[in-house]
């Protein structure tokens, strides 16, 4: 997978690539924490996701509790209906933020 980084401190957009699975998942977590530190809003571009595994999940689980214990907000944006299906049959549609 592949993460590109842009924006600065009030808003930082991670632009995701490819497959978000277990062995990404790490690296991923590492790039959400630092975001939400850096900056007020955090964007989770998923254009170019294709794939979602139950990892990459708690990573977003984990990023939205700490955004919003922060006082801060994480959004997932252009999520493919697909990898959208995936949040519809967790129930997690009502737990994350969606544009």
């Amino acid at each position: 997978m592949v993460i590109k980084k842009t924006g600065g401190n009030q808003t930082i957009t991670l632009e995701l690539e490819g497959k978000l699975n277990t062995g990404a998942s790490q690296h991923f977590q590492e790039e959400v924490m630092t975001a939400i530190e850096e900056a007020d809003e955090l964007i989770l571009d998923f254009t170019k996701l294709i794939y979602l595994a139950s990892s990459g999940i708690r990573v977003l689980v984990l990023g939205a509790q700490t955004a919003e214990a922060s006082g801060k907000t994480m959004v997932l944006t252009n999520v493919n209906p697909d990898v959208m299906e995936v949040f519809e049959i967790t129930g997690l549609t009502d737990a994350l933020t969606f544009r």
